[in-house]
């Protein structure tokens, strides 16, 4: 591998783990405990993948009002809804176009975004070290692999 494919490869993972820790710690932290709830009325639903085990994902699209305003989002869940079922979602009030079936739920993505980045700036640290002991540079005292 090239010097310059390295230094891509390596710059691109540092973005990508710095951007995900950014993304999965916002999401962590908004609140969705006080997004107003509304009724969707369900316009249409297709099956999307089935896994090894059988289990079915549905795309569900939907419609709501909010202030009467007509939006239309989806999602995807294993449940399947038949056209003109009525479900509950939440909407951010500062963004109405932003839905969610149950409150919280960015919690868990968040989470999910906060191990990826920490597992990414993990990674490109220990290769860092890992080189500096290879190449035979001794780490300055307060370093990470110091002794």
């Amino acid at each position: 591998m090239s010097k310059t494919t390295g230094f891509i490869m390596k710059a691109f993972m540092w973005v990508v783990g710095i951007g995900s820790l950014i993304f999965g710690t916002s999401l962590f932290f908004k609140d969705t405990s006080n997004w107003p709830q509304v009724e969707a009325v369900v316009t249409s639903s297709r099956s999307l993948t089935t896994d090894d085990v059988g289990t079915v994902t549905y795309e569900i699209d939907y419609q709501y009002e909010v202030d009467g305003t007509s939006y239309q989002s989806y999602i995807h869940d294993s449940t399947q809804y038949r056209e003109g079922e009525r479900i509950k979602v939440y909407y951010d009030p500062e963004d109405p176009t932003t839905t969610i079936t149950s409150q919280g739920e960015y919690g868990f993505t968040g989470c999910i975004g906060i191990l990826f980045g920490l597992f990414c700036i993990g990674s490109m640290a220990w290769g860092a070290v890992k080189a500096r002991r290879q190449a035979g540079i001794p780490a300055k005292p307060g370093e990470l692999g110091s002794e």
